[in-house]
């Protein structure tokens, strides 16, 4: 059965010249100033994306016109090491309310040096999407997918 397909995470590392705690603050503060205003879910024009700093808080996106798309939870907020986030968007790029089905990315920072910081990324527990994991595993790792989106924070940061 598909439901019972395991799907290799999809990780990825990338090395950014400022120092751990700004590298952290500004993926999740920042969060909506380097995200790609391309890659949202509500229909009309993006204002920012937003995930709330504790666990328990939200990760959402907010349209110009004031409208708002949830596309998960924050599980961790660990700063200035970690944030773990619960993917709940469907391969529709719909929200999905069942926590269940959530799949799950983590964020871990860590020095490589007094300006320099490694931050790997960890999209896991694709599985849970059942019968879309296929298609979800695909997106995020495909063109568009979590190396594009990531490659806009470092260019954000200047590099």
């Amino acid at each position: 059965m598909i439901e019972d397909l395991e799907m290799p995470a999809v990780r990825r590392s990338l090395t950014v010249g400022v120092d751990r705690q700004t590298a952290f603050t500004l993926f999740t503060d920042g969060f909506g100033m380097w995200w790609p205003p391309s890659h949202h879910v509500a229909p009309g024009d993006l204002d920012t994306v937003i995930i709330e700093p504790r666990a328990n808080g939200r990760w959402y996106e907010r349209l110009l016109n004031g409208g708002e798309a949830n596309w998960g939870t924050v599980i961790a907020y660990e700063p200035p090491s970690r944030l773990l986030l619960g993917w709940q968007l469907n391969h529709e790029w719909q929200y999905d309310r069942k926590s269940e089905r959530a799949s799950t990315i983590e964020i871990t920072f860590q020095a490589a040096a007094a300006e320099l910081t490694r931050i790997d990324f960890e999209h896991r527990d694709l599985a849970n999407h059942g019968r879309e994991t296929q298609a979800i595993h695909d997106a995020v790792n495909g063109p568009e997918g979590w190396t594009f989106l990531l490659s806009h924070f470092t260019e954000f940061l200047g590099g």
